[in-house]
């Protein structure tokens, strides 16, 4: 099965999408808003591809026809969905302390997409476990 993976657009160009999400549901991605594919492969059977959480990626049976089922299952761990990234730890520490969770006066799409990236990535495993550790 071919697969083409790319660069996440930068969330600044559609501030009101969740960058996390382009491509799905109600929300339009075409291929001309991106960039040269990152990746373009035909996986076989049993391989296994690995797409980060905002890398659009495509797929399609390949060309010529096959008689043969084609099926791929994808499992997502949405960190971004569950709260699990700087971002939104940023965020909880600025609202307890009663300060703006904006970026100036804009949100955090407006960051260069470097930076957004960044403040987006998943929280290490274990960031808590010095806290539970000394509770128990």
């Amino acid at each position: 099965k071919p697969w083409r993976g790319d660069n996440p657009p930068p969330p600044a160009k559609k501030v009101e999408a969740d960058p996390f999400a382009r491509g799905k549901g109600p929300d339009k991605l075409v291929l001309e808003e991106l960039e040269d594919p990152l990746i373009e492969t035909v996986l076989k059977p049993g391989s296994l591809l690995y797409m980060p959480a905002g890398f659009p990626h495509t797929t399609d049976t390949i060309e010529g026809g096959s008689s043969e089922t084609s099926i791929h299952l994808t499992i997502g761990i949405d960190t971004h969905i569950w709260g699990l990234t700087y971002a939104f730890m940023r965020q909880c520490a600025l609202q307890r302390a009663g300060q703006k969770t904006f970026f100036g006066d804009k949100q955090d799409t407006s960051l260069p997409p470097e930076h957004y990236q960044l403040m987006h990535q998943p929280l290490p495993l274990g960031f808590m476990a010095g806290e539970l550790i000394s509770a128990g």
